[in-house]
């Protein structure tokens, strides 16, 4: 009954996918007229992680668990700062390419800026993107 799923910044495998595949996830999705928006990360820590490099990579591996299509992606769409980028090299981060020219035509795209000034996401920008989408 929910008016939306949201899939938010996380490893794409053990994070995002390991929420798709319990017994009955998929059909509660199926049945649910919620629109699923993804929230994407701008990196991803290197150590002891595997994921897509880009974003269309992300939204391609995350649809093949899903039963149907996300509607709106938001990804960053600001350059990182020095400092954020050295916050990110120290963290041991992979920044994620926003090639949005690649994702498959149909999704809602909201670049936005949601980094926090030192680097990682801000749960408050966040929120405040979300509320404005719903």
């Amino acid at each position: 009954q929910a008016d939306c799923i949201i899939l938010s910044p996380g490893s794409i495998y053990s994070s995002l996918v390991a929420t798709l595949l319990p017994v009955g996830m998929k059909q509660a999705i199926v049945n649910s007229n919620a629109q699923i928006i993804y929230v994407a990360a701008q990196a991803y820590d290197r150590t002891g992680e595997t994921g897509p490099q880009t974003l269309s990579s992300s939204v391609a591996v995350l649809e093949q668990y899903l039963p149907r299509p996300i509607d709106t992606i938001i990804y960053s769409g600001t350059e990182l700062t020095r400092e954020q980028q050295r916050q990110y090299d120290e963290k041991n981060w992979i920044v994620v390419e926003s090639d949005v020219h690649n994702i498959v035509p149909g999704h809602r795209l909201v670049s936005a800026d949601f980094e926090n000034p030192d680097g990682g996401r801000s749960a408050e920008k966040l929120g405040v993107i979300l509320k404005g989408l719903l």
